[in-house]
């Protein structure tokens, strides 16, 4: 059978336009692929790096060895004078076990998902003039746990008791910024607690602590340490580290449980 010149024509250019399109996408899905790979192994580099600066980064505190519980003290069931002395006791027990070098409580753990933060001032500066800090509250025995480094005048300690002079250690990053060179030992710091603004005297400084972030500049102007005996806290997080093996979290538990079975831990 004859086919019409016309209709020869027509399917001639369908054939051509149909094989030029089967062409282009070849084409395309060939570069689509080469991109696609380029940006994979582009990504996987700028991963690699940022894995490299990650593990390069010193979060302040040291890791090994250490095991963290966290536990509540109730305000119903106990006045802050026992609340006080039933966190020493939990310190006290734990800091017994064998094989525990140091142990200490916090109410801000490092990378444990909380925030707290206050602002932060000279005595001669004013309100608008404040930073804001990470806000710790912790036993002396916190520093020696977690390993934070000293870096001029002293940690808390015994001396800082509900009766005496409310003192504050301040971080790196506080000092310069706050202090720029000059010595904040003796100074006086503005801190806002619960009911009204007071002064605490700077005791020392320590290393500044990396809380929520290894990677960029920390979310605040560094962090305030107050010992736990002039705050109001009452949930905390008991962090003890072993000399040499592995410090199982539930016998630690078990010896907060010991000094009041009322107290309920739980892992950090």
């Amino acid at each position: 059978a004859s086919v019409p010149l016309s209709a020869a024509v027509r399917g001639a250019a369908r054939g051509r336009a149909t094989v030029g399109l089967a062409r282009y996408m070849r084409r395309a899905l060939v570069v689509g692929q080469v991109a696609a790979a380029f940006v994979l192994t582009a990504t996987m580099g700028w991963t690699l790096v940022s894995l490299m600066t990650v593990l390069s980064e010193d979060p302040g505190f040291t890791t090994s060895g250490l095991v963290t519980v966290r536990f509540d003290v109730p305000r119903p069931l106990y006045p802050d004078s026992e609340a006080r002395d039933l966190v020493r006791r939990v310190i006290e027990s734990v800091t017994r076990m064998s094989g525990v070098e140091a142990a200490g409580v916090t109410h801000l753990l490092p990378f444990g998902g909380r925030t707290a933060a206050l602002a932060a001032r000279r005595t001669d500066q004013a309100p608008a003039e404040a930073i804001t800090a990470w806000n710790y509250v912790v036993s002396p025995g916190y520093f020696d746990a977690m390993q934070v480094p000293l870096r001029a005048g002293r940690y808390l300690d015994a001396r800082d008791t509900a009766e005496s002079e409310p003192v504050v250690v301040i971080s790196r990053r506080i000092a310069e910024r706050l202090w720029p060179g000059e010595s904040p030992i003796g100074r006086q710091l503005v801190l806002p607690p619960t009911t009204a603004r007071q002064t605490f005297r700077v005791a020392g400084i320590v290393e500044d602590v990396r809380q929520a972030s290894l990677t960029g500049v920390t979310r605040y102007g560094g962090a305030t340490y107050r010992t736990y005996v002039q705050a109001a806290e009452r949930s905390f997080t008991l962090t003890a580290r072993a000399s040499s093996a592995a410090l199982d979290p539930a016998i630690v538990s078990a010896a907060i449980r010991g000094v009041d079975v009322r107290l309920a831990p739980y892992d950090a």
